[in-house]
């Protein structure tokens, strides 16, 4: 990576910040959980993506064999990655089914799913690319820097998402040399997971931004740039630089 830069025509350097959203389902996160104890029968209606993840995560903590936990999901408002984590008031419901002995629901209003839905895309991304006079791209190195919230989200981690943008930056272009780094920070915030496209945007923001500034300092037009370091269609298969 070094000599990479050093025999560059151009290098960019640019500091890319993003800030963190939530996706807005149409319909909130809402569990109702039914613990018929006479069958020793968990029934588990959920607005979720992953049902069969969902009783795996219940048996196990909540030390109950698989065929004695019924997981249903119909149709869902939305999720985007919302509602693919385990949160701690569903598993809570869950719990409280079987100490009572009774249904339990619990629905997330609005303003509760903003305060605790999974948050994405908290980033900080300095990163340079190198440049040959003919607009070759050399090399390109990028530091993530990302905030994850107080815990990481389980089981599924919040590391995922950083890991997805070193993977993925600079994917599209047949480039060598290649160094990234991520890191990842708790803070007082709401916790950060997978949400949709999880590390797309931010790669891709990243690698395009700065070809549109090598292009410029080259003198030479975006497409053009472009063009000459596709990867072609008929390269595949191929790794990327990345792995």
């Amino acid at each position: 990576v070094e000599a990479a830069f050093r025999d560059a025509a151009v290098v960019v350097e640019e500091t890319f910040r993003f800030g963190r959203h939530t996706g807005v389902c149409l319909e909130p996160r809402a569990i109702l959980a039914d613990w018929a104890a006479a069958d020793g029968l968990l029934t588990v209606h959920h607005s979720f993506q992953a049902p069969h993840m969902m009783q795996d995560i219940l048996c196990k903590h909540l030390s109950l064999p698989e065929h004695a936990v019924r997981v249903i999901c119909k149709d869902v408002g939305g999720s985007f990655g919302i509602k693919v984590h385990i949160y701690p008031d569903e598993m809570a419901t869950c719990a409280l089914a079987l100490m009572l002995k009774r249904p339990v629901k619990f629905v997330a209003d609005r303003l509760e799913s903003f305060q605790s839905d999974i948050h994405a895309r908290d980033h900080r991304v300095s990163a340079r690319m190198a440049f040959s006079p003919e607009g070759d791209i050399l090399g390109l190195e990028i530091d993530d820097l990302t905030g994850i919230g107080p815990y990481s989200v389980y089981p599924r981690t919040s590391a995922v998402e950083a890991n997805q943008v070193v993977n993925l930056t600079g994917g599209p272009y047949r480039h060598r040399h290649y160094r990234a780094r991520a890191r990842v920070v708790l803070q007082n915030k709401a916790p950060t997971c997978q949400y949709r496209a999880v590390g797309h945007p931010i790669a891709t923001m990243v690698a395009e931004g700065l070809v549109d500034l090598g292009a410029d300092r080259l003198g030479l037009d975006p497409f053009a740039i472009r063009e000459r370091n596709v990867i072609p269609d008929d390269a595949y298969p191929c790794a990327g630089a990345s792995g």
